[in-house]
């Protein structure tokens, strides 16, 4: 996780900012995450690692 007011800029794409109780919140639910972004074209899933913390994969669709 990264604090806002430290974060770096990345040359990988989108920034991940994320509460500290996330990957809490989908261990518990037992779920994974799937969200677009029409107008930009980008498809993201977001679940957990096998060691608890969270993983991002990041798609380019458009008009996904």
């Amino acid at each position: 996780m990264t604090n806002s007011s430290t974060a770096e800029v990345h040359d990988k794409g989108p920034l991940l900012l994320l509460s500290q109780r996330f990957a809490a919140w989908l261990a518990a639910a037992d779920v994974c995450l799937a969200l677009t972004t029409y107008q930009a074209g980008r498809l993201f899933f977001i679940g957990r690692k096998d060691d608890g913390g969270i993983r991002a994969h990041e798609r380019i669709i458009e008009q996904c």
